[in-house]
């Protein structure tokens, strides 16, 4: 977990989320992220960012889908290699997500149509894309649930 606190910001970030304005980034925010320790090269994996308000409320997901990732020790954080498409939801009432939304599938479609993906790639990313979603509509999403653990346990900063 990389649970970073945004004390103060020079301008709140508001974007289009699917036709709602979503603020991301304002004073005493935070972002949550679960990153794999280690994802084995080639191995298509994911890697989620929960955003919450300063209350502590959560407002946002955003799961990147990756293959191959570790840890930078100079930097102190984790790093994974991005496969373009990408899985971004809101939250309702008691952590359930909603408003699931699929992000740049026109990004992976580019990466393929330059050949640094393969069709069989493309097909195992979306496969992973899908399980994410099913599992978090399923409300069985181990990052989440390790997230909302992380927070629960009093170990977080408040």
């Amino acid at each position: 977990m990389v649970d970073f606190t945004a004390h103060r910001v020079r301008q709140p970030l508001t974007v289009d989320f699917g036709g709602e304005a979503l603020r991301l980034f304002d004073h005493g925010w935070r972002w949550i992220w679960a990153h794999p320790l280690e994802a084995p090269p080639g191995v298509v994996g994911d890697a989620l960012t929960v955003l919450l308000d300063a209350a502590g409320q959560p407002l946002e997901l955003y799961v990147d889908i990756h293959q191959s990732g570790g840890w930078d020790e100079a930097a102190g954080l984790p790093w994974i290699d991005d496969l373009y498409l990408d899985v971004a939801g809101l939250f309702g009432p008691g952590w359930q997500p909603r408003h699931l939304l699929l992000l740049d599938e026109d990004e992976l479609a580019g990466a393929v149509a330059r050949g640094e993906l393969t069709g069989a790639q493309s097909a195992a990313i979306g496969r992973q894309a899908d399980r994410v979603t099913g599992a978090l509509k399923a409300g069985n999403y181990g990052p989440l649930c390790a997230v909302q653990d992380y927070l629960q346990s009093g170990a977080a900063l408040s």
